[in-house]
């Protein structure tokens, strides 16, 4: 009887760290997608001083915080083009996988990207050859052509995914692209990315 109770107890024991370490889990992720979902707020705003307090600052040891916004800003709008970032969805975060440099979980997530295009200064053979161009990268399902005003407009969806990182002196969640490129791997430590199955490009 007495042994029966003493199993008992550490099975109980047993489900309640269990139950323990998935509300653990659970709260991190809710944590994660809080933070995350503040920061496509900020994308979507085209705030990229309060964007760029959500990244990863390493980051900035390869790109300055100033080049970066000022990047930003020329990249998604200038005399020819406009770009809009809208309807941001995360669709899974991954388990947080721990170590002694930090958490880091895996986010996958999706966006709607618009971007016009103003030709008005261009010819119509080089107006006819860019719309030819984009169609041609994106599909004439999401190229809207206005020839009168010699504009066009690229609407699409993208699905990516980025690093969620948690260290000890973070305020909060900090985000980087996995690009699978060359900054990824000086960014994330080998270990994380082989927990998560991130092959580096070549």
């Amino acid at each position: 009887m007495y042994i029966s109770k003493i199993k008992y107890l550490l099975v109980c024991l047993l489900f309640l760290q269990i139950a323990v370490v998935s509300a653990s889990g659970t709260d991190e992720k809710d944590e994660i997608k809080k933070n995350a979902e503040q920061f496509f707020q900020y994308l979507e705003l085209a705030d990229y001083n309060a964007v760029s307090d959500f990244l990863y600052p390493k980051f900035f040891d390869f790109v300055p915080k100033e080049q970066f916004v000022d990047f930003m800003k020329s990249q998604m709008s200038d005399s020819v083009k406009t770009i809009v970032l809208k309807n941001p969805h995360i669709i899974l975060i991954s388990d947080v996988f721990k170590t002694d440099m930090g958490k880091y979980a895996l986010i996958d997530y999706s966006y709607q990207m618009i971007m016009t295009l103003n030709f008005k200064n261009k010819d119509d053979k080089s107006f006819n050859s860019a719309v030819s161009a984009y169609k041609g990268n994106y599909g004439d399902s999401n190229v809207l052509v206005y020839p009168k005003e010699k504009k066009c407009t690229v609407n699409f969806n993208m699905t990516k995914q980025m690093f969620a990182i948690k260290e000890d002196k973070f305020d909060k969640w900090k985000f980087i692209e996995n690009t699978g490129t060359a900054l990824t791997a000086k960014l994330i430590p080998k270990p994380v990315r082989e927990h998560f199955g991130i092959i580096d490009r070549k």
